[in-house]
C-alpha cells in the first residue's frame, strides 16, 4: 500500500501562487509570505502545494527561479 495522494486547499494554493509571483524580497521568503496570507499554512502544506504546482507546470521556470535562492531548485 503507497501513500494517499494529498491535495493542497484552495487558499494554500492561492497564497502560494501570489507569493510566487511578489519574487524575493529580502528576508521574507516564500514560506511566511505564503502564511501572511494564509495562517493555517504549514511548511509541510506549502511544500506539497508547491511541488504539485511546479510537477503540473502551472508555475513557470521564472517563479521557480526567483525563489531559488529559499527552496533549492535545479534548472
Amino acid at each position: 500500500m503507497g501513500f494517499k495522494k494529498r491535495g493542497v486547499s484552495g487558499r494554500t494554493k492561492v497564497a502560494i501562487m501570489k507569493a510566487l509571483k511578489k519574487g524575493p524580497r529580502g528576508k521574507r521568503d516564500l514560506f511566511s509570505r505564503v502564511r501572511a496570507r494564509n495562517p493555517k499554512a504549514t511548511n509541510a502544506k506549502i511544500a506539497r502545494g508547491l511541488g504539485k504546482l511546479l510537477d503540473s507546470g502551472h508555475v513557470g521556470q521564472q517563479g521557480q527561479r526567483q525563489h531559488a535562492r529559499f527552496y533549492r531548485i535545479e534548472d
